[in-house]
């Protein structure tokens, strides 16, 4: 009973919400753009663009109205959003001709940025939290990929380089939160003693808090 009524745990059970069931449309809308852009219809991919671009807008404020926010949550909304990302990016490099190098970037941030993470909650049960740079960098490259499908080719080096930048400022900003975080000078989403999932698929991390 103490685990049910722990706030500060990251429990199974909180995977079954509606925030999360929105939060999780942006993957569910990868296989639709993947088909529209191998079969060149525009109409699948705007469409399952604005299913994912809709579900990032609104999962916090259903949330935050429905009284449903948990650490978990706030965990699936940016894994949910790597893999739409990063999903979206390899698909428009492969049919739209977003530049491979811009592409290689998201997704080596990405799979670093969840190593780090990794590596700060097994030290100090702590996470990084998405911040407002961290969203506007979503959103940013949300817009270039945008660009890229709907072939404005006139637009697309400026948003390649724009999408490189906010790419490298969002990598710098995560880095500067997990330093401090390992420093005990930054706040980030604390989980609460004893197993949960993240325990589950990662560690404790006890053994080397008691090195």
């Amino acid at each position: 009973m103490v685990e049910d009524s722990d706030p500060n745990r990251l429990r199974w059970r909180d995977f079954i919400t509606l925030p999360n069931g929105i939060s999780m449309l942006r993957v569910v809308a990868m296989p639709f753009l993947i088909w529209g852009l191998a079969n060149d219809l525009d109409g699948w991919v705007f469409g399952a663009y604005l299913v994912a671009v809709l579900s990032d807008a609104i999962d916090g404020t259903v949330a935050r109205r429905l009284g449903a926010a948990s650490l978990t949550g706030r965990i699936v909304d940016p894994l949910a959003d790597k893999v739409a990302l990063g999903t979206t990016y390899v698909a428009l490099s492969v049919w739209r001709s977003l530049p491979w190098w811009l592409t290689v970037l998201v997704l080596a941030r990405d799979l670093v940025i969840m190593g780090i993470g990794a590596f700060v909650y097994r030290r100090r049960r702590t996470i990084p939290s998405s911040t407002q740079l961290g969203q506007i960098s979503v959103t940013v490259l949300a817009l270039v990929g945008l660009v890229y499908a709907a072939r404005w080719s006139g637009a697309a080096p400026t948003a390649a380089i724009i999408g490189g930048i906010a790419i490298a400022l969002s990598f710098v900003h995560y880095l500067y939160r997990a330093t401090g975080i390992l420093a005990g000078t930054t706040d980030g989403v604390r989980t609460g003693a004893g197993m949960n999932w993240l325990d589950f698929l990662i560690g404790s991390g006890d053994e080397d808090r008691s090195k």
